[in-house]
């Protein structure tokens, strides 16, 4: 009993330890302050203290330049807490990360930025501990204060994947983000990547979606597959922010977004603009046509068609032999002649052939049931006579 008990106290304790973990977050951080450290500011989303003892704030550098908080410190709930340092050493021109990992080595919260965003300006999440960041003038150990309309950034994750092209007609495989916030979106820590298990994940560092606008990747090397596969759109943690599957691909068709969220074929791709839907025939699928893309979003792409060739009955007197003659109508649309009767060469054996098996079949049946006749007769003949 003592062992059980003791057990359900060690579960109680790390579930309060994760669940204290994920309340603190990366809050506000400034890359290139005005002749002073770098610093980082956290927040705690929840209502209770927080020990941070020996957590690391650390880049994304290899090997890394890690800031080990003091043993003892704590952040109180709903409190800021802020650690300047000169052991920082982020980025300023390039692409960096700053990540918060608590002492059991468990990374809790992580930003991606491209850039410094300019000196005496800040990252900072809006509202507080929020989802949306924004740059704006640093305000550490104190509140963010309102979104700012002119935020350079805010988070993907209303991002989604709008159009694919996984098998190109002589061009590169691509894929068509849509961005629908008000706000620019830095893809940097971002990734696009094929189903689980296939290619390693594409990069998406130093790009930017404008707000409301599309944004068309493509690939330099093809990673998709035209038997079946998927398109993941990733965050830096690898999470799964939108997925499309597909289960088939024909050369020059995409998949895009209708009006009602779903994926469907079309034979007009339009990269960069607003979708098309024209829809793919059975006749294309089954003649496996090219279907050519266009440069160009807005021109519309027509499949290529051929019509299977008509064959026209023509009868002819039972046992006057011809030879089949082909009459073409159309270069596009063959028809043919076909005369019914007795063929020349091999065609024409076959049918003596064929005829003399009837003429066989035709007295072979009944001779065979006079013969069955005839055995029974002198079976019975026989019977009498015995008995007599």
């Amino acid at each position: 009993m003592k062992i059980i008990f003791l057990v359900l106290v060690l579960l109680f304790i790390n579930i309060s330890n994760a669940f204290a973990s994920s309340s603190v977050v990366i809050n506000e951080f400034q890359v290139e302050p005005d002749g002073s450290e770098q610093w980082v500011e956290l927040y705690n989303l929840s209502g209770s203290e927080i020990d941070l003892s020996n957590w690391i704030i650390d880049d994304g550098a290899s090997p890394s330049t890690k800031f080990t908080i003091p043993d003892g410190e704590k952040i109180g709930a709903s409190s800021f807490k802020v650690y300047k340092s000169g052991q920082f050493s982020f980025n300023v021109a390039s692409p960096d990360t700053v990540k918060l990992i608590d002492n059991s080595n468990n990374l809790i919260d992580s930003k991606d930025y491209s850039k410094s965003p300019g000196e005496n300006v800040s990252y900072s999440r809006n509202p507080d501990g929020g989802g949306i960041w924004q740059t704006a003038t640093p305000t550490p150990g104190g509140t963010n204060g309102e979104l700012q309309v002119n935020s350079e950034t805010t988070d993907a994750g209303d991002v989604k994947i709008t159009e694919i092209m996984p098998n190109p007609d002589g061009e590169e495989e691509w894929v068509e983000l849509y961005n629908p916030n008000s706000g620019s979106v830095d893809l940097t820590g971002y990734k696009l990547d094929d189903k689980e298990g296939g290619s390693s994940p594409v990069s998406l560092n130093g790009f930017t979606i404008n707000p409301t606008s599309y944004f068309v990747f493509s690939f330099t090397s093809s990673i998709l597959n035209n038997e079946g596969d998927s398109v993941r759109f990733l965050d830096s943690q690898q999470n799964i922010l939108d997925q499309v599957d597909y289960q088939d691909t024909q050369k020059g068709i995409s998949f895009a977004k209708n009006s009602s969220g779903i994926f469907e074929k079309t034979s007009s791709p339009t990269p960069g603009t607003s979708n098309q839907i024209s829809y793919v025939t059975s006749s294309d699928s089954q003649n496996n046509e090219e279907v050519k893309a266009s440069a160009t979003p807005s021109q519309t792409v027509a499949a290529k068609s051929s019509k299977t060739p008509t064959p026209t009955i023509k009868p002819s007197v039972l046992g006057e032999a011809s030879k089949s003659t082909t009459t073409q109508t159309s270069t596009k649309s063959p028809s043919f002649t076909i005369n019914l009767g007795d063929k020349e060469g091999s065609k024409d054996e076959s049918s003596k052939t064929q005829g003399q098996k009837l003429e066989i079949q035709r007295w072979l049946f009944p001779a065979g049931f006079g013969l069955i006749g005839l055995a029974a007769t002198l079976f019975s003949l026989r019977k009498f006579l015995k008995s007599e």
